[in-house]
């Protein structure tokens, strides 16, 4: 992947929200004030979903939650808000002369944080592994922008053409003086990313003939001039995190793109002239609110990664299974309640997410993705997975948890390649005997499911190294468990075992940490 722009750390904790947080479980209402960037009601949700239900026990939590979070929510200066307080406030939105640090529904811990730049503490408090757990609760539609706040306290009117001039002497080292057509024409790449523009000038766009690169992430831009389309040269276009609530048709002209970023921004449609870009090879339109996207898409014979997660999709076209050199397409986080069967024919495909969304069923045809190495399709409502999934001979990462599973099929062992295989949070009452043939397994997650037992032939799996076994209905385990020489941790909490099983349990793996 090519080098990015660079981003504030605002916006690199937004992006971490919407591609990393919006993996777990939370509730599709939830996750539309996430991708549209509200930081300020996710933290006043998020604190009183915490305080509401976890408040009577959270130092016995069974969950991992960061020791300086569970402070902050327990005491009561924090300022926490009930359920049907942070309902009602939805629908006022947020103060316009307030500041994210001086808002009370935001916890002190954040706003301590954030008012001193401990910036790699406030990341601390977010990527625990289980925090999406926490979101468990519908929410109203939120629509507020993750800048607005911070910004409208420090924002100045500021002259957008004098910005860029300067943005253009620095680059050519040039102080003083005219800037000649001809110098405007052999600047090769401009970055003007976090500059606070509104607008692009167009009379001095329009002399960047010569341009390759244009950076304009992380500013204030509510639409893109048509003037762009003069910059026939361009290959990189960079416009995240930016209130765009359009974009030109003109952009399909720019016949030489190669990677266009359109993330973080407030996009409900894409115009067909995107599928003209047949140079384009990375196409990022996540984290903003589109609930469709063109057939045209299927135009870009040239595109290797295509980002359309954490947006309100409810379907996506077939045309998309002719992209024939993707080779990494992100679907996770939408509304989608099925896919098309043309997925199957992506045979450059390695990476496939489509968690978070409302899947009942996958095609058989996912089966053909002979190249696919990491399959994730958790947080759906599927009862069943294909057979086929067992003829995915590359796939190293296969997640199908929080489902409604009952059932796994046996091919699932003919994953030799598979290394970690999450099951956890279904309906599971037993595992195929075929697990036991995944010998480059290194972690297995059968957690949270009514499992009364687990086959001998897990004691096969000579390179796991990690176990899940815990809220289960288990009152043993095989003793098969024992030559499991590579195991280092065993969950077993939250099982019917006595206290003697539970000592011939230890017994079976003496060095092994065991959470039982």
């Amino acid at each position: 992947m090519a080098k990015k722009a660079k981003y504030t750390v605002a916006q690199g904790v937004q992006l971490f929200l919407i591609d990393t947080i919006l993996q777990r479980k939370f509730p599709p209402r939830f996750r539309d004030f996430i991708g549209s960037g509200d930081d300020v009601k996710f933290f006043g949700a998020w604190s009183g979903i915490v305080r509401e239900h976890f408040s009577d026990n959270l130092s016995k939590a069974s969950f991992k939650l960061p020791t300086s979070l569970k402070e902050a929510v327990s005491k009561e200066s924090v300022g926490v808000e009930s359920t049907e307080r942070a309902k009602a406030r939805s629908q006022e939105g947020p103060k316009p002369d307030t500041a994210l640090t001086d808002r009370d529904d935001v916890p002190a811990e954040f706003r301590e944080l954030l008012r001193n730049s401990e910036y790699s503490a406030y990341f601390e408090l977010l990527e625990d592994k289980d925090l999406g757990r926490l979101m468990l609760i519908e929410y109203p539609q939120e629509t507020g922008l993750i800048r607005q706040v911070k910004e409208q306290a420090e924002e100045e009117l500021q002259d957008d053409e004098k910005i860029v001039d300067e943005a253009i002497r620095k680059t050519i080292n040039r102080e003083e003086g005219a800037i000649t057509d001809e110098l405007y024409a052999g600047i090769p790449e401009l970055d003007l990313s976090n500059k606070g523009l509104k607008a692009l000038p167009d009379k001095i766009i329009e002399k960047l003939t010569g341009l390759k690169k244009l950076y304009l992430s992380s500013n204030q831009l509510t639409s893109v001039p048509d003037s762009l389309v003069n910059l026939s040269s361009l290959t990189h276009l960079a416009l995240e995190f930016n209130r765009l609530t359009s974009v030109p048709d003109s952009l399909g002209n720019l016949s030489s793109l190669t990677e266009l970023y359109l993330y973080g921004n407030q996009l409900t449609t894409v115009p067909d002239s995107l599928g003209n870009l047949s140079s384009l090879t990375e196409l990022y339109l996540n984290g903003n609110q589109l609930t469709s996207v063109p057939d045209s898409l299927g135009n870009l014979s040239s595109l290797t990664e295509l980002y359309l997660n954490a947006n309100q999709l409810t379907s996506v076209p077939d045309s998309i299974g002719n992209l024939s050199s993707l080779t990494e397409l992100r679907l996770n986080g939408n509304q989608l309640t099925s896919v098309p069967d043309s997925l199957g024919n992506l045979s450059s495909l390695t990476q496939l997410r489509l968690n978070g969304n409302q899947l009942t069923s996958v095609p058989e045809s996912l089966g053909n993705l002979s190249s696919l190495t990491e399959l994730s399709l958790r947080d759906n409502q599927l009862t069943s997975v294909p057979e086929s999934l067992g003829n995915l001979s590359s796939l190293t990462l296969l997640r199908l948890d929080g489902n409604q599973l009952t059932s796994v099929p046996e091919s699932l062992g003919n994953l030799s390649s598979l290394t970690e295989l999450n099951l956890s949070s279904n309906q599971l009452t037993s595992v195929p005997e075929s697990l036991g043939n995944l010998s480059s397994l290194t972690e297995l997650s059968l957690s949270n499911n009514q499992l009364t037992s687990v086959p001998d032939s897990l004691g096969n799996l000579n390179s796991l190294a990690r176990l899940t076994l815990h809220n289960n209905q288990l009152t043993s385990v095989p003793d098969s468990l024992g030559n499991l020489s590579s195991l280092t941790e065993l969950s077993l909490s939250g099982n019917r075992f006595t206290g003697a099983e539970k000592a011939r349990i230890k017994a079976l793996l003496p060095d092994c940490k065991i959470l039982i």
